[in-house]
């Protein structure tokens, strides 16, 4: 008797077992889904604002580059139709301006 209350005992708490694995198992996958669910809408969003990002840079610095280009234009025709543009420059004047410019190129990609 006492063999078979012990059987009973085990397969009562092994259907509550089996049971509660069962109904959790179930409404927990609905809950699991609808997370990562939530987790793909996250992750496009940040990928749609990363491309968004990524085209302002773009843009940003093609507007820098169109601004610069046509600056050195304005500036190099202003220099060409001087007076004495087309007069000898020494050596020394030539390299010390190269210097220069190399210093102020330095500084523009100082990240400082």
């Amino acid at each position: 008797m006492r063999a078979f209350l012990l059987l009973l005992a085990l397969l009562v708490i092994g259907g509550m077992g089996f049971a509660g694995w069962q109904f959790f198992g179930l409404t927990a996958k609905p809950l699991v889904q609808a997370q990562q669910r939530a987790g793909e809408a996250t992750v496009d969003a940040g990928a749609a604002q990363a491309a968004l990002d990524a085209e302002r840079i773009f843009q940003a610095g093609r507007d820098r580059d169109r601004t610069i280009i046509q600056t050195t234009k304005v500036i190099r025709e202003h220099i060409l139709s001087a007076q004495g543009a087309d007069a000898p420059v020494s050596p020394d004047v030539i390299r010390a301006t190269n210097d220069g410019l190399r210093q102020l190129a330095a500084r523009d990609d100082d990240p400082r």
